[in-house]
């Protein structure tokens, strides 16, 4: 199975789009440029992301929901967090989360510490939680 997808990021004045296949559905409303600003170099199933300044550094990151791992259906996915590194995000993860299923994720501040905690909506496992510390790193260790 072969339907990996590189994550692109295409940018306009207006907001930024995380898309799988480009489409004219806004051109005429939204000017997207025909190339990305920014992609991964890793190749996932990415799905749904999140984007917000989880390190407090004035740059928003980006936090991705992996569905299914590289064998297919039968390999659970993760979450990757890709930093914004003084206006460009990484190519490849900082954050890397022990394998699981994953559809979906938002940020928000959970623990209430002033820094984006990342939310995960699973299937058929409860949903998780990763905390961010006092500078901002993700961890997926427990407690």
């Amino acid at each position: 199975m072969q339907n990996h997808f590189i994550m692109r990021i295409f940018r306009s004045l207006i907001f930024i789009s995380f898309i799988f296949i480009t489409t004219t559905l806004f051109a005429q409303e939204i000017p997207f440029q025909h190339y990305p600003d920014w992609q991964s170099d890793d190749i996932d199933y990415h799905g749904h992301l999140a984007v917000g300044d989880v390190n407090k550094d004035g740059w928003p990151d980006v936090a991705v929901s992996v569905y299914i791992g590289p064998g297919g259906f039968s390999d659970p996915g993760k979450v990757k967090v890709y930093y914004n590194q003084g206006g460009e995000l990484e190519g490849t993860p900082s954050f890397e989360s022990y394998e699981f299923y994953t559809f979906s994720c938002a940020f928000g501040d959970m623990d209430q510490n002033g820094f984006l905690d990342v939310v995960f909506s699973c299937e058929e496992t409860p949903n998780y939680i990763f905390l961010a510390n006092n500078e901002g790193a993700i961890s997926d260790a427990d407690g």
